[in-house]
């Protein structure tokens, strides 16, 4: 979805003088450049990507992967409190290897366009808001030259989110937002394996000939509140509620997340929460009795910061999924799958 409770800004371009940078990796390029289009009122900042390993793979294997996007953003400050930007993203991959065959019989290439509006408003102390206006294509072709494998689909998403944060003066942090959002697929997809060498069983005898054409309505609103409690904890908490305006289905989100200092560098953490992932919108228009999937998701851990620069990270957690969407190779789609995954996971971060 594109509402979420994770708030995302990205950087303006330089508003007083002009930059670029170039990078170079042994796997990617990079090229960028930034600066005023009218001295401290608008700027722009424009970044252009794509890997190299059709260019430096010792194998010299037109088969490798290639993937390229442009991001380009545009800012005009209004006035002192107001700012208007406009984003644009594009994305293409293109690969001649199926992924799971590992045959170089198939040809995919996958596009994406993302614009957006936005604007700004800081009303007051520690009261600002968001306005955002997004559109979304995408379009997916994939093709086996056998002609036994096709998917090609165009998917159009156009969303209206506002977002509004607080803070108060003891360090109280609230966020709040809605959005409105739609979405429409049109494509169509044709599967017939009569024996493929595939490593899933599952998938060794399949024929499917099916309409990707899907539209979905949608209605979305969220709050957070941070702050700090007694004992010194720190809390994170947030709830998101998702409605679908063509089926009347809604569904309710709560997370929760605890923080606190135990002795010296050394932290608690505590979370838990409950999250949905919606169907392919063609399988639902095609089986409407298809529910979202659900994870309720735990976890425990402490990190340690002996200095500035060194972060130790230890967490043991657990995910429980139900009404996982399975298909049994007869053209039928369910909510019957379900799993649990457990572990511990370390990481150390070192910042220079």
């Amino acid at each position: 979805h594109m509402s979420s409770l994770i708030h995302y800004r990205t950087r303006d371009g330089e508003f007083q003088d002009f930059q670029g940078k170039v990078r170079q990796s042994l796997w990617n390029s990079q090229v960028s450049l930034e600066g005023p289009l009218v001295k401290e009122s608008v700027s722009f900042l424009a970044l252009a990507r794509r890997n190299t390993f059709d260019w430096t793979n010792p194998l010299n294997d037109d088969q490798f992967p290639v993937t390229f996007d442009t991001d380009l953003k545009v800012t005009a400050k209004i006035d002192r409190k107001n700012h208007l930007s406009y984003t644009s993203i594009y994305a293409r991959n293109n690969t001649g290897v199926n992924p799971l065959t590992l045959a170089d019989d198939f040809q995919a290439e996958e596009g994406v366009l993302v614009q957006g509006l936005q604007w700004e408003t800081v009303s007051e102390k520690g009261l600002f808001s968001k306005l955002n206006l997004l559109y979304n294509r995408a379009r997916v072709d994939m093709e086996e030259q056998s002609g036994n494998f096709f998917t090609r689909f165009t998917q159009n998403d156009l969303s209206l989110r506002e977002d509004v944060f607080y803070e108060t003066e003891r360090g109280r942090k609230l966020r709040a937002g809605a959005s409105l959002e739609y979405q429409g697929v049109n494509g169509e997809e044709f599967n017939f394996y009569q024996n493929p060498e595939i490593p899933i069983g599952a998938l060794s005898s399949v024929f499917w000939d099916r309409s990707l054409d899907a539209q979905i309505l949608r209605a979305g609103a969220y709050a957070i509140a941070e702050g700090k409690l007694r004992f010194r904890i720190r809390y994170h908490a947030g709830v998101r509620t998702d409605f679908n305006l063509r089926n009347g289905k809604a569904r309710v989100s709560p997370r929760l997340s605890l923080n606190r200092w135990l002795f010296k560098r050394v932290w608690l953490n505590l979370s838990s929460g409950l999250y949905y992932q919606d169907p392919r919108p063609h399988l639902v228009q095609q089986f409407p009795e298809l529910t979202p999937s659900r994870s309720h998701q735990h976890s425990a851990g402490l990190i340690y910061r002996p200095g500035r620069r060194w972060r130790f990270f230890g967490e043991a957690y657990l995910k429980d999924y139900r009404n996982l969407v399975i298909f049994d190779s007869r053209q039928n789609f369910s909510n019957q799958g379900e799993g649990r995954v457990q572990g511990v996971e370390f990481k150390v971060e070192y910042h220079r």
